[in-house]
């Protein structure tokens, strides 16, 4: 198998790279297109994805969206949520006796459903673990549970018509938004709540960055970005109904009557060339580097699926008496190359297993300090 030089250079710790511009390719997969499909999650590789509707069985791809199969038994509804890993989800669903909240630990094989009551339940949202877990009722409290959904806590000072919910990485920093209201935050995985400097808006989608900095809302008119946690917001006109980013919050996709991108958190937008029609497209997701996207359509025009290389920022930092390379998770398998002189071409394969940060969803390699030069690199195959 071929293998492509991504412009990624690690040189005495100065990073040089290379970055492309922020317009995926999008083609449909072959997922039905007689399903008005409402929401999607992926893993923070892009590969397992799950995308539910009212009224059918969730369908779940292992492979990035190449083939799909019948997740389950149950009636999906509106909202999903996944884990870094893509084997813990989490999402609403109808059953013979009410609608409730149903969590599944091997990638949707089984569910199970929890201790929460029959309810309106509307938005969800995960850690990148899957242990903590949020969900709220519209017109109701938001609940939460630090043990991947086995048991809940709620907050009973604060009921409103819940739309939106988003967590951080690990889990401590959540934030939530309502029709006809304002975002609202917690550091402490949503047991207390404080208001934003958001505005009072018909809040649609929000999404954050693995550390809680970068937050972006969308409403009726348009798309609300901060980058202090809330702190403050800045707006743009482009309007859409599901919003979307990477880890690092760099990278955002709104779906609305047409998929847009950006590559600076929002500074700027392009618009892609999947079709453009009115309110159809209804969610998004993103990989942890940005590069894969899925969007569903509710005007049964199927799955699609939006893909660019990736070019991953390789960071170096010391770390008990080592030093760590570190890289947000790729959608495409990377391999770490060193070579100690890069007057030649002797570039070799590390067999250092890369472990994933579940607080800022990178993958990192930790290695010894030496007296002589060293050059890293990632290629991907």
């Amino acid at each position: 198998m071929s293998s492509k030089l991504l412009e990624v250079v690690l040189v005495f710790g100065i990073l040089v790279l290379l970055v492309a511009g922020f317009t995926p390719s999008w083609t449909q997969t072959s997922a039905t297109t007689n399903k008005s499909w409402l929401n999607v999650a992926t893993s923070a590789d892009g590969k397992i994805v799950c995308v539910i509707t009212s009224g059918t069985p969730a369908l779940l791809s292992t492979n990035g969206g190449k083939i799909w199969t019948t997740n389950g038994n149950l009636t999906a509804y509106i909202s999903i949520a996944a884990s870094a890993d893509g084997t813990k989800l989490i999402m609403n669903a109808w059953t013979n006796s009410g609608t409730y909240i149903l969590v599944s630990t091997n990638t949707g094989s089984t569910w199970k459903q929890t201790i929460l009551p029959n309810g309106d339940w509307w938005p969800v949202a995960s850690s990148a673990d899957g242990a903590r877990l949020v969900a709220a009722i519209y017109g109701g409290f938001i609940y939460v549970s630090t043990n991947s959904g086995t048991t809940w806590n709620t907050n009973t000072a604060l009921s409103k018509h819940w739309t939106a919910l988003a967590s951080s990485a690990d889990g401590n920093q959540v934030v939530a938004a309502a029709t006809g209201d304002k975002i609202y935050i917690s550091t402490n995985s949503g047991l207390n709540w404080t208001a934003t400097g958001a505005p009072t808006k018909s809040w649609r989608s929000i999404c954050s960055s693995s550390n809680g900095k970068i937050l972006a809302a969308t409403d009726d008119v348009g798309i609300y970005i901060s980058t202090n946690s809330g702190g403050t917001w800045t707006t743009t006109n482009i309007v859409g109904q599901t919003i979307a980013c990477s880890a690092d919050g760099t990278k955002l996709v709104i779906a609305g009557d047409q998929i847009w991108t950006s590559a600076d958190s929002g500074m700027t937008w392009a618009t892609n060339n999947a079709p453009n029609v009115p309110s159809s497209w209804y969610g998004v997701a993103s990989s942890a580097d940005g590069c894969k996207l899925v969007a569903v359509n509710r005007f049964f025009m199927g799955i699609w699926v939006g893909q660019i290389t990736p070019s991953p920022q390789l960071n170096l930092q010391p770390t008990n008496g080592n030093f760590a390379l570190s890289w947000i998770v790729p959608s495409t398998n990377f391999i770490l190359e060193q070579n100690l002189d890069l007057s030649t071409a002797n570039w070799a394969s590390l067999t250092n297993v890369p472990a994933l940060n579940l607080t800022n969803l990178q993958e990192q390699v930790s290695l010894p300090v030496t007296n002589g030069n060293g050059f890293f690199r990632l290629i991907a195959q």
